[in-house]
This record gives structure tokens, sequence and C-alpha cells, in this order.
């Protein structure tokens, strides 16, 4: 009698332990996955959207609206930094053959080189964001946005030279072929500025743009590069018709003197020659 009694006793002490070790372990699974839970990933700071203008001498306005003092310009492939601001209402405006409904965005801009950022309101339906793809703007026409790129992949891209090491941003316009390839077609234009200021008191930067328009994916018509150094700047054109060369000439001036050159047929069409030829 004594041993069943005891062996009761021991069978009901080993039930026990075992109620008491599950309701442990659950509990400390519980627990582990509350705190996996709570470990969420800290939210990455928003990084900066800049807008380019898809249309040239789209304006700036002190107000969201188009009565509103226009204090600036921005050209084709030009952009601005969004200030992550935008009217609750929108306008009907047409651009680049597209009737657009769109908001007006807060942005900052610089009125030159010189002078301090300002913010001001420019209209959502003439600028896009960068993206990797190509944006189709109306039925026909497609661009891509150029941003952070180096003079030589842009010469590779464009198939002309860009002369100027600087870091550029812009717009190349597309259509798409009949065999479904994309080829250059209509206006391109980039923006390049130095990576930095002359100086920690002096703000200025050296700048480049080039423009042009091309004809299934060859140049035709007048190219155009608009330098401005410190001391120094000019401008070059080079007229081309179906991709051949016509004529090129320069007109600029460096630490008060003037250089020019024109030259019919050149037989080199790059920016870099008609230069070298302004300044013999």
């Amino acid at each position: 009698m004594k041993t069943n009694l005891y062996l009761l006793l021991m069978l009901s002490s080993i039930l026990s332990c075992c109620q008491e070790t599950t309701p442990t372990e659950t509990a400390k699974k519980t627990t582990d996955l509350t705190d996996a839970s709570a470990k969420k990933p800290e939210r990455k700071t928003t990084d900066s959207i800049y807008l380019y203008a898809i249309v040239d001498k789209l304006r700036i306005r002190e107000q969201p609206n188009t009565n509103s003092k226009v204090v600036a310009s921005l050209k084709l492939g030009e952009h601005l930094l969004y200030l992550n601001e935008e009217t609750t209402l929108k306008d009907t405006i047409e651009i680049r053959g597209k009737t657009r409904i769109a908001t007006w965005k807060k942005v900052k801009y610089q009125a030159n080189n010189f002078s301090k950022p300002k913010e001001a309101w420019l209209y959502g339906g003439g600028v896009i964001t960068p993206s990797d793809k190509l944006e189709a703007i109306n039925d026909s026409e497609f661009v891509k946005i150029i941003q952070n790129v180096s003079y030589n992949s842009l010469t590779k891209m464009l198939g002309i030279e860009i002369d100027e090491p600087l870091n550029y941003h812009g717009l190349i316009s597309y259509k798409q072929s009949n065999d479904g390839k994309y080829i250059k077609q209509g206006p391109f234009a980039i923006h390049g500025k130095s990576e930095k200021a002359i100086t920690d008191l002096i703000e200025f930067q050296s700048e480049a743009s080039y423009s042009g328009v091309y004809d299934n994916d060859l140049p035709n018509g007048l190219f155009h590069k608009h330098r401005i150094g410190y001391e120094d700047g000019d401008e070059t054109h080079i007229q081309f018709k179906d991709g051949k060369c016509l004529w090129a000439n320069i007109d600029g001036q460096s630490e008060g003197e003037h250089y020019r050159a024109r030259e019919q047929n050149p037989p080199e069409c790059t920016f870099s020659y008609i230069y070298a030829q302004a300044k013999k």
C-alpha cells in the first residue's frame, strides 16, 4: 500500500513539472515574436526629389497661379528641387501638344550663379521626375531624364562631342520606330555644373549647356553650346543637316579679350575644334 502511494506521489510530481514547463516555453516563444516585430527598420530620410522641365521657358512664379508674378523661367531639361508641397486645386494647360491637368508645385530656385536660393511655384504639368524608363509625354513622344551623367557617357549617348568635363542633368527626346526600337527624335537639352564652388567665399560654379534637335536619330538643325566660366564664357553653334555638318561658329570672351571664329564645312564637326580655331 505504501509502495502504491509512493508511486502515485511520484507520478503526480512528474505531471506537475510537465504542466509548468509547457506554459513557460510558450511564453518565451511569444516574447521572441514580440521582440522581432518591435525591431522595425528605421524610416530612411526622404531623398531629394528634382523636377525636370519638359518644355522650354517654363515660368516660375511667386504664387501658384497663372496671374502671379514671373520670377524666373526654366529651360528645357533644367531641374529644380521639389519642396514636397503642392496645391489641392488643379489647372488645365496645354504643353507639348497635350492638355494637362495638374497641381502647382513648390520649388527652390536660384536666379543666377551668384544669388541665394529662393522658394517659388511652377506648374506640375510642365515637369516630370526622374525614372529609369522612358517617359511618354504625349502619344508619340518619349523622354529620357539624364541625371548625374559624365561627359564621356553623354558623348556616346548623343553621338556628338560633349567636351566640358562636368556633371550633367537634362533630357533627350525619343520616338518609337516601326521595328519597335526607340531612336532620338526631337529636342534634347543637357546642363552641367562643376561639382565644387571656386572657394568657400565664392559660390560660383562653372556651367555648360548643350541643346539641339534630332530627326530619325540624326543631328538636324542648329546645335548650341553655352559655357559660363568665372572669368570667361562663349557661345558656339554648329549647323547640321541630316547628320552632316554645314558650318560652325563661336563667339566668346576671356579675361576681357574677345575671340571668335566661323568655318564652312569644317573638317572636324566638334565644339572643341571650333574653339581651338578661335584661340589660335
